[in-house]
């Protein structure tokens, strides 16, 4: 059973994109190269999924190693896990800086235009 907003049922990541994707067509040529994080060569329903699993794997590892008290095990596995968050986190600052550069088209004078982090990291 899918989940519903007031407004209809929840967007997935990909449709997400395909809605800044299309937010691009209208941005000047210049800017259209650079602006965005979005691909459409990515399926971020896919990383998502991928990332999450991910981060799960790494904190079921985690928990084996606290389990087994091997010191480095544990630090390795910690290691892991926070390469995973970041993986995770990553993702969604990719997102996130995708709708600051559209706030900023909507809003030149918005705090966010001026403070964008740029980080040009697609969810890959």
């Amino acid at each position: 059973m899918s989940q519903r907003t007031s407004v209809g049922p929840l967007p997935s990541f990909n449709q997400i994109k395909e809605m800044l994707l299309a937010q691009l067509n209208h941005a000047p040529a210049d800017e259209a190269a650079s602006a965005f994080n979005a691909s459409h060569q990515v399926n971020y329903d896919k990383v998502y999924d991928e990332r999450i699993a991910g981060l799960f794997t790494s904190y079921a590892e985690l928990y084996a190693t606290l389990r087994d008290n091997d010191a480095d095990a544990v630090k390795n596995a910690l290691t892991r896990a926070r390469i995973r968050t970041l993986a995770v986190t990553s993702f969604f600052i990719a997102l996130e800086d995708d709708l600051i550069a559209l706030l900023s088209r909507y809003d030149p004078s918005s705090p966010g235009a001026a403070t964008r982090l740029c980080s040009h990291d697609q969810p890959a």
